[in-house]
């Protein structure tokens, strides 16, 4: 039995071993399309080889400076509580000593540092954190941070490389980042619990115990994603190829109230569904329509069909509640919907989802 859960806080890398893997996975597309394939049409000329590796040694280096470990201070028990540390990963997302990570990494810690590659440890403060949506910001003193730049996650492909970065079981020596090597393995996934994945990204990128709050890379160097929890088989805490990433379209969303240190809310509709359709009209028909609820506000009501949001069709009433999810409340979106037979587009302004 298959369980989900988060990656628990924490010279080698596995980095060659998933390359060379990967090397002889693709090598069989490097003669595809050849008139007369021969027997070593398959293997991918040396040349090729060492450009790939050079860029990714390129995008290493480049990505590099901007991860951080984390090391957290908590305490355990009520009276007679004893003192436990642990930690994570992070990402420099501003100059000015911003790191994003994982709400689960930071909270309840009494004292925070962070690391830079090749520097040493620096105390830092929790600024803000998203419980639900497990991200929290940290801040560190300093200007000048080089920091990751934002790639684009909504529009990722099954199949596209990308690099893990972080601090599995406290591997960074020097504060220098583990890197480990793999594939988007699905989009849009969905894992719930006390924190809410509602638009994960899936890949078989190593994550382990450690990595929670770490970058996940595209390969020109982007930052795509936020490591944050894997499935794992009953018993077992480490990593069986199946790892979350938080999108980083989900973070930007909540950015500018972590930064702040403002309290977090996720968007709410306020409405009940009752069955997805299929054939020619398709989309979530609407049940009921809480009253006092964004949904009424706006107009909503039941046996309405909802076709699209945000322009991206919807054909499940999950796909639909995640979407919105993971949207900040008091967000003003756009909804095509189907009444008695007629299209027609509706604004509504997010409500909050308190839990």
């Amino acid at each position: 039995m298959k369980k989900t859960r988060f990656v628990p806080m924490q010279k080698k890398n596995s980095f060659w071993a998933c390359l060379f893997l990967g090397f002889f996975l693709l090598s069989p597309l490097a003669a595809y399309g050849q008139n007369k394939p021969t027997p070593t049409s398959t293997k991918l000329p040396k040349k090729r080889l060492d450009e790939i590796q050079e860029k990714l040694y390129k995008v290493i280096q480049k990505v590099r400076p901007t991860v951080a470990v984390i090391r957290v201070e908590k305490r355990r028990g009520g009276f007679g509580s004893k003192r436990v540390f642990g930690g994570g990963s992070g990402v420099m997302i501003d100059p000015n000593g911003y790191i994003l990570t994982n709400d689960h990494v930071v909270s309840g810690a009494i004292n925070v540092w962070v690391g830079l590659p090749g520097k040493p440890l620096m105390k830092a403060k929790v600024v803000g954190t998203d419980p639900l949506g497990d991200l929290a910001v940290v801040k560190i003193p300093g200007k000048n941070y080089p920091t990751a730049e934002f790639g684009d996650s909504e529009n990722l492909k099954m199949g596209q490389w990308v690099l893990a970065m972080g601090n599995p079981f406290s591997l960074a020596e020097g504060n220098y980042p583990t890197v480990t090597l793999g594939i988007i393995s699905g989009l849009n996934r969905v894992q719930g619990g006390i924190k809410l994945y509602g638009d994960a990204i899936q890949t078989d990128a190593a994550i382990n115990p450690g990595n929670s709050g770490g970058p996940l890379f595209d390969m020109d160097g982007k930052l795509i994603g936020i490591n944050g929890r894997i499935s794992i088989r009953a018993g077992q805490r480490v990593n069986v190829g199946v790892g979350y990433a938080i999108p980083i379209h989900q973070a930007k969303n909540f950015l500018p109230y972590l930064k702040r240190g403002e309290k977090v809310y996720h968007g709410l509709l306020g409405v009940r569904f009752s069955r997805e359709l299929k054939g020619a009209t398709k989309g979530v028909q609407i049940d009921e329509v809480i009253p006092g609820s964004a949904a009424e506000k706006a107009g909503l009501k039941a046996g309405d069909i909802i076709l699209q949001f945000q322009g991206k069709e919807i054909n499940s009433s999950t796909r639909l509640q995640n979407l919105v999810t993971v949207l900040p409340a008091g967000t003003e979106v756009t909804f095509t919907i189907l009444r008695q037979g007629k299209k027609m587009k509706l604004k509504v302004k997010l409500g909050k989802r308190i839990r």
